[in-house]
């Protein structure tokens, strides 16, 4: 007798503890991150975990998600399209996630097959490429655009430095193709033409034999894309074989670990950039968020980290407005209009872009500045 009633006493405790356990997972809406937390994109994969991290504090601080609490899943993908796929594989599979965040093209390109299979949103961030969203109606994306970005420069380049003759040096991967083909399609003209394009596997340390063919094609400038590493030591290197020619690039290139990195060899570098700025809030929202970033972390926030914040908050304001489900968060996303971010006042498009205004700076004797 008392041998049963121990048993049906530890059943029932067993019970409680499963159906507790049971509750506080579903108290907890799961969202997975793809991040390059190692590997040569590391740097842009701390930013948005950064931004990614506070924003989710401060709405589970708030009480979460109509009183539910978001529980962010962060997985190194050290920017391999395959451990991405892993990934996906395990958070659709076994977490079962309606949603993920994605960074980096390459690995956002990969999964979004794996995620169509698993009816699960990839919402993408630091991811340029053109055509992402076309590719399927899951994918959204809270970030600039090569369409964008590439054009900007290319018309810059054209009206405001009147070059003729620019060279491209690329990452040799879909962000760097992409960057290329929007740039070359925008700057080429009656007297103007890309004379020398040429791409470099992402893990390259040495560029001089690169370096070297560019410098024989002559060029009035370079227009140069690729990851933290690789625009730090090819400008170095370019400096070193006497290239003084002027460098295009994107907003990477002004980070302070570039800059620490490249040093006087990035005199005279043209960059796009978002209006975001962290020396210059542009809302109170913005305001807000860089005074909490630099509380946290003990330094300034740049864009990455502001898109990857924004995004935590679009993807919570749309599950709050149609649910936790993968229709829900389509639905709720689709609908957004004016949200005002820290990045400006966000409106997803029909094609689940959101596009925004870029500007062009310049470095110069170890400052950034605006471009004349």
């Amino acid at each position: 007798m008392f041998k049963k009633m121990a048993v049906s006493v530890f059943a029932f405790v067993m019970l409680g503890l499963t159906s507790g356990d049971v509750q506080t997972a579903e108290k907890h809406y799961k969202i997975g991150a793809l991040l390059p937390l190692t590997g040569n994109a590391s740097f842009i994969g701390e930013y948005v975990k950064n931004g990614i991290e506070l924003a989710t504090e401060e709405i589970n601080a708030g009480g979460g998600i109509s009183g539910t609490k978001i529980e962010m899943l962060y997985e190194d993908t050290k920017n391999d399209p395959k451990e991405g796929v892993s990934i996906v594989n395990k958070l659709t599979s076994i977490e079962k996630v309606p949603i993920i965040i994605s960074a980096m093209t390459g690995v956002t390109n990969a999964i979004i097959p794996m995620a169509d299979r698993n009816n699960t949103v990839v919402f993408a961030t630091t991811v340029s490429a053109s055509g992402i969203t076309e590719q399927s109606q899951n994918v959204f994306r809270l970030f600039i655009t090569a369409d964008i970005d590439a054009s900007t420069m290319a018309k810059f380049a054209a009206d405001s430095l009147k070059l003729k003759k620019i060279a491209i040096i690329h990452v040799n991967d879909d962000f760097g193709l992409s960057f290329a083909k929007v740039f070359t399609s925008t700057f080429q003209g009656k007297d103007r033409k890309v004379i020398f394009t040429e791409g470099y596997d992402k893990g390259t340390s040495d560029y001089r034999t690169l370096i070297l063919k560019l410098k024989i094609a002559s060029p009035d400038a370079v227009y140069l894309l690729g990851y933290d590493n690789n625009l730090g030591i090819i400008p170095k290197q370019m400096r070193e074989l006497d290239i003084t020619m002027p460098i295009l690039s994107i907003g990477t290139i002004a980070q302070p670990n570039v800059l620490l990195q490249a040093g006087n060899a990035l005199n005279v570098t043209y960059f796009t950039t978002t209006e975001f700025s962290a020396d210059n809030p542009m809302n109170e929202a913005s305001k807000k968020f860089i005074e909490n970033y630099r509380k946290k972390y003990g330094k300034a926030p740049n864009y990455f980290s502001a898109f990857a914040y924004d995004s935590v908050k679009l993807i919570a304001n749309a599950i709050k407005i149609k649910g936790y489900s993968p229709e829900g968060i389509r639905s709720g996303l689709l609908g957004i209009k004016d949200f005002k971010g820290t990045t400006g006042s966000i409106t997803i498009k029909s094609n689940r872009d959101a596009d925004f205004k870029m500007i062009v700076k310049k470095i110069e004797d170890g400052k950034v500045t605006d471009a004349k």
